[in-house]
């Protein structure tokens, strides 16, 4: 008996010592884990006109280059004459003219964007992607239910949202609303009440809109078609540049259809030090992201052929599938500095990162070619691209310090580099390019997402301190009113805006730079030759409830209401008066009618101190919306598994 209770004591203290060590291994693993770089980026795609970029750590702006990586604490704005269209995986940002676009986070698990100025369009595909985006203003936040195409325009005036496909959800720290399809609301904090006001706006119909809905729908054709994730970031400009074949070894595999004589991967384009990755390619082509960042690329059929491997619905993204050859054991000259090279890796040929990352990242970022990464080889190697023209490049490392274009540097003839590595005849050493002074692999930490807080820089051409959430705009009238029945075209919360008098309405400061077709009325208003501050953009509230409490600080119909310092009439801005009238008619034509209920006063925040009545607590709304959301994600869980078995049939 003894004997038995010693054995099963040992056995237990065996089993405990094994999850104690299994428990540290997994903590070490994870906190190795965090320090990896994310999985996830953005891409600079298709820009018009003027396009500013602001990398994180640098105090001047830069003119913004096709296919510049993007992620966290990065920031991009528009010229008046600038578009931009920013890919992230499956999900598109584009910006019209005079924008400013700052991403607060961007990894593996959220995309928290922050609208500073202008109008941004944002086009999610996947619902599983829609729970991870974020749209941040100065007045609120703006997150998609599921997949679909948003609109959301920032002015110092307020916010706009709006829905062309799904629905968008808009939360301030007082109240909450959701737009659905074909809805569109402007939204505001006063600083006088310290509330959140909306009233419903027309939808607009501009060029930008135009553009928008052109460029999603030739998206959308081409995006379907290619034997790749739609995570995979670039993916949807292969189709429309090139052509996909099989090759009876690695599968699917992608040309390029026009490209100059000669040409080689990893030859047009330029070298830029990226944060925290290093050193990071950034191509000349219309397509030049998906093949270079994913994937692998082989000589076949006297042309260079990707092969992005097996399918994996959210690949890792790499600042370029290279490895680095170079130095005293390479015996070729360049004109200036020490020679550095660069050879495309083929496919079953394992990634090794020159940045700090974990064995897990390792195998992530291998995983579409090589299932078993081997530690990294410290003897020669022969790459198999080594033996074609155009398989190794080699420059002085000024080039790649100094941003220069690889195709214009003068380097050595392609016979003599392959000359010079068979004379090695156990391959080539991988040797890291030199890092520019004061450059850092440090990880990037996320901005926190408050744009009242955040340091306002502005990019060229437009010289002046942006306004920020504190500089109040005393023209608009009425306050928030919260409905126990909803609102009448759906929005949760049914939160309105009471009519406004002259008296009550102070037009914005003069100077204020509001560009026409911009804002609340679709129909088209000719531009001024001189800022109007509010003249052209009459604001118009929708009409009361009945009913309500008369002591719970809102005005009632009849009530006179509180004059504003410093008020001026109407009358005195030009042209006001008649168009303030022809937007009341169009609104009266285009806007449903609220149904007649009983209001009720909205919940105070905790920092008002005043007591006020509250029959119906926001608790209930939010458990209500929690089992929806719970019941939608129950669903799109049941699709993605069918859609996932669907690919794997097809595969």
């Amino acid at each position: 008996m003894n004997i038995l209770k010693y054995r099963w004591a040992m056995a237990a203290r065996s089993l405990a010592a094994a999850v104690l060590a299994t428990g540290l291994g997994l903590s070490a693993l994870s906190a190795q884990a965090a320090d990896d770089p994310p999985g996830r980026v953005g891409r600079l795609a298709e820009m018009r006109g003027q396009v500013w970029f602001l990398e994180e750590g640098q105090g001047e702006w830069q003119t913004a280059t096709i296919n510049r990586p993007v992620t966290t604490a990065d920031r991009v704005a528009t010229d008046r004459d600038g578009r931009l269209e920013l890919q992230i995986g499956s999900t598109t940002v584009r910006l019209d003219e005079s924008s400013d676009l700052e991403i607060n986070r961007l990894d593996d698990d959220r995309i928290e964007l922050t609208l500073h100025g202008g109008t941004a369009s944002l086009r999610v595909r996947e619902p599983e992607v829609a729970r991870e985006v974020q749209l941040t203003t100065p007045d609120g936040r703006f997150q998609p239910r599921g997949a679909g195409l948003f609109r959301i325009d920032r002015t110092d005036r307020g916010s706009f949202g709006a829905s062309t496909q799904g629905e968008l959800d808009f939360e301030s720290r007082d109240s909450q609303l959701t737009l659905r399809p074909g809805q569109r609301a402007e939204f505001w904090f006063e600083n006088n009440d310290g509330r959140t006001h909306y009233s419903w706006a027309s939808p607009v119909s501009d060029d930008f809109e135009q553009w928008v809905r052109r460029d999603d729908s030739r998206e959308q054709q081409y995006s379907s078609r290619a034997p790749v994730s739609p995570e995979m970031t670039g993916a949807e400009d292969l189709d429309r540049n090139g052509q996909w074949s099989t090759h009876p070894e690695y599968g699917a595999v992608w040309y390029p259809t026009t490209v100059v004589a000669g040409w080689a991967p990893y030859r047009y384009g330029h070298w830029a030090w990226v944060r925290p990755w290093g050193y990071t390619w950034v191509d000349d082509s219309p397509w030049g992201f998906a093949p270079f960042h994913y994937g692998r690329w082989f000589y076949w059929g006297n042309r260079w052929c990707w092969a992005p491997g097996t399918y994996v619905r959210r690949p890792v993204y790499a600042p370029a599938m290279v490895a680095w050859v170079g130095g005293p054991h390479l015996s070729v000259s360049v004109s200036v500095g020490q020679p550095v090279g660069w050879v495309p890796l083929a496919p079953r040929e394992a990634y090794y990162p020159a940045y700090r990352v974990s064995p897990v990242y390792i195998k992530q970022v291998n995983v579409t070619h090589v299932t078993v990464v081997q530690p990294a080889p410290s003897r020669p190697v022969m790459y198999a691209n080594t033996r074609f023209n155009g398989g190794v490049t080699v420059v002085s490392s000024d080039v790649l310090t100094r941003r220069q274009a690889v195709a214009a540097a003068a380097r050595p003839a392609d016979p003599d580099v392959i000359r010079a590595i068979n004379r090695e005849r156990g391959g080539v050493v991988a040797v890291a390019p030199p890092a520019p002074s004061n450059a850092s692999f440090a990880p990037r930490a996320a901005v926190p997402v408050n744009p009242a807080a955040q340091p306002r820089i502005a990019p060229p051409g437009r010289g002046g301190a942006a306004r920020t959430a504190n500089d109040s705009d005393d023209s608009r009238g009425g306050r928030l009113q919260q409905s126990n029945a909803g609102d009448p075209r759906g929005g949760f919360g049914g939160q309105v805006r009471q009519p406004e008098t002259p008296a009550a309405r102070t037009p914005s400061p003069a100077g204020h730079d509001e560009r026409p077709g911009r804002g609340v009325s679709p129909a088209p208003v000719q531009p001024s030759p001189a800022p109007q501050g509010d003249a052209g953009r009459p604001r118009v509230a929708r009409p009361p409830l009945s009913g309500g409490p008369s002591d719970n600080g809102f005005r009632q119909p009849g009530q006179p209401a509180q004059a504003v310092p410093q008020p001026r009439r109407e009358a005195d801005v030009p042209g006001f008066p008649a168009q303030r009238e022809a937007q009341r008619e169009r609104d009266a034509r285009e806007l449903p009618q609220p149904r007649q209920h009983q209001q009720q006063a909205m919940q105070p925040m905790p920092s008002q101190p005043q007591a006020q009545p509250q029959p119906q607590p926001r608790a209930a709304p939010r458990e209500v919306q929690r089992e929806d959301r719970a019941e939608r994600q129950r669903e799109r869980e049941e699709r993605q598994d069918k859609r996932d078995h669907r690919d794997r049939d097809n595969r």
